[in-house]
């Protein structure tokens, strides 16, 4: 039997059993909490102990429940598709007045398989490196990728890592930049980093891996820390210095790092499979092993779907007139602290 428990409300055990994700973690579920004003729900079997976490979130049209906002994807572990969608029976038949979105990821799990969920609507995928003890990192990559890196330290370019605030706003600078002027999105707020350098950086549980050549930040990224992996969770770039190889070196460095401590595998997080194929193909020329990831959507009866769309294609254009306007950073902030919540 599936039940719906409140967050507060969940067995110890439960919790414990499944902290292995680490957008289930106490940690990430605070800094959505303390950032979105989240709170959360979680579908368990009361006989197999398996369970979902869903946040309640304020959207367009008032609420809806996101398995899990602003995180690249939920692993149900061994759960079949066939259970998964009982988990999402018992949690519209609790909330039957609400959207549900659910996006998750099946290791060797085709879309075809998934089609007792219904349609998904978006695909994405992550990949992942495994850094294990006697794992031969370098056989994994692709001669370009290793010439990338050696271009980059003959360059002069430099890897280091940072658990500073001052780390912290050297990143948002250069994050500001790229998502401004490269992407032309609006960049979540610096509010939303620093929850993330408080929960996880302050505490021993993230750090900031760095390039820098000649004194000049070229690269930076924030790094999580779980259990026995390591999370890329957010990157940044000069767009000058791309023809140096900042990324080539920063990845290959972090890669080397995990396995030096210990860390079994790094998870390079999501990328969208329509518009990051650069990406993609960047992830996998340094070993990565991609999973898809699955997006799908379940509305009440008579939801009033496409003017939904219509005031999301508004929210868009709305940022996109704050990206074009070029405002200060502190008028910048204060649009992407209203408006980034209704991108979940």
């Amino acid at each position: 039997m599936i039940k719906v428990y409140k967050y507060e409300d969940l067995p110890e055990q439960l919790l414990e059993e499944h902290s292995t994700n680490l957008f289930y973690c106490p940690s990430w579920l605070s800094v959505l909490r303390q950032h979105y004003g989240c709170s959360y729900y979680a579908t368990a079997d009361v006989d197999s102990g398996e369970l979902m976490f869903f946040a309640l979130i304020k959207c367009i049209a008032g609420q809806k429940l996101v398995s899990m906002p602003f995180s690249d994807y939920t692993c149900p572990g061994l759960m079949q598709p066939e259970t998964l969608k009982e988990h999402v029976k018992a949690l519209r038949k609790e909330f039957p007045e609400l959207p549900v979105l659910l996006k998750v990821s099946f290791p060797d799990v085709s879309e075809n398989s998934l089609s007792s969920l219904g349609t998904a609507e978006e695909m994405g995928c992550l990949h992942r490196v495994n850094t294990g003890r006697g794992v031969n990192l370098e056989s994994s990559m692709t001669p370009s990728y290793k010439r990338g890196v050696r271009r980059a330290r003959v360059r002069g370019l430099q890897f280091g890592t940072n658990c500073s605030y001052e780390g912290l706003e050297q990143f948002y600078n250069l994050f500001y930049e790229l998502r401004m002027k490269k992407h032309g999105l609006i960049p979540q707020p610096f509010s939303f980093f620093e929850k993330v350098y408080e929960q996880f950086i302050s505490k021993g549980k993230g750090f900031f891996i760095e390039v820098w050549k000649e004194g000049r930040l070229l690269a930076s990224a924030i790094v999580l820390k779980h259990q026995n992996g390591l999370y890329y969770k957010w990157g940044c770039s000069s767009l000058s210095d791309l023809v140096d190889r900042p990324n080539n070196l920063l990845f290959y460095e972090l890669l080397h790092l995990a396995q030096r401590d210990g860390f079994e595998y790094v998870d390079l997080g999501l990328s969208d499979t329509k518009v990051n194929k650069g990406l993609i193909r960047f992830k996998r020329s340094m070993g990565g092993t991609r999973s898809d990831i699955f997006t799908f959507q379940y509305l009440p009866e008579n939801y009033p779907h496409k003017t939904m769309e219509q005031f999301k294609s508004i929210v868009n254009s709305m940022a996109s007139i704050v990206v074009a306007s070029r405002f200060d950073r502190e008028t910048t902030e204060a649009f992407s602290k209203t408006l980034y919540p209704l991108f979940a």
